[in-house]
């Protein structure tokens, strides 16, 4: 429930601070906030925001899987292109590297990392000048992966790697401003 409640601050909080901002029609914008909700799970999934660099290219950096307080979260950070379609919708799609990690709080240390990199592919369609609903999924690839096990003199149990085609498709409902 606080997952819920920071998410929706940090939504309302950013859109008072940038009504001043006026966009001409849809496609205008510099900023884009989104919250990531997954189907059939309760509460938002992951923060987003993405800036304008050029015409059509954006940079993304999102804090993923919203457990802080059970010690697991991510960061992702990297390049998307937009372009524009029919009936007020884009087409986005990127290269995003990012880094998840579980935290054990019990025994105050990291019980597993990894590293990948990621293909974003989604939709964008915009309920207003401002709104949008979004669908995105993302195929990666994992270049590392580790779980630390204290009772081991390694520590580091598992190197890796793996493809994951297809991990679901994220609803986001974005501001842009």
């Amino acid at each position: 429930m606080k997952n819920i409640t920071i998410a929706l601050a940090l939504f309302l909080s950013i859109g008072a601070f940038s009504s001043y901002a006026q966009s001409s029609n849809w496609k205008d914008g510099n900023n884009e906030i989104n919250i990531g909700i997954k189907p059939f799970h309760f509460g938002p999934t992951s923060i987003q925001y993405k800036t304008k660099l050029s015409q059509k290219n954006w940079l993304r950096m999102s804090i993923t899987d919203l457990r802080v307080l059970d010690g697991a979260s991510g960061f992702r950070i990297g390049i998307e292109k937009q372009k524009n379609l029919i009936m007020r919708s884009r087409i986005t799609y990127g290269l995003e590297p990012g880094i998840n990690f579980d935290y054990d709080r019990i025994d105050n240390d990291f019980s597993s990392y990894d590293v990948d990199l990621g293909i974003p592919v989604g939709v964008q369609i915009h309920l207003s000048k401002r709104l949008l609903l979004g669908f995105e999924s993302r195929p990666s690839i994992g270049i590392y992966e580790s779980y630390v096990e204290n009772d081991s003199p390694e520590r580091v149990t598992n190197f890796g790697g793996g493809l994951d085609f297809f991990n679901g498709i994220k609803t986001t409902l974005g501001y842009r401003f």
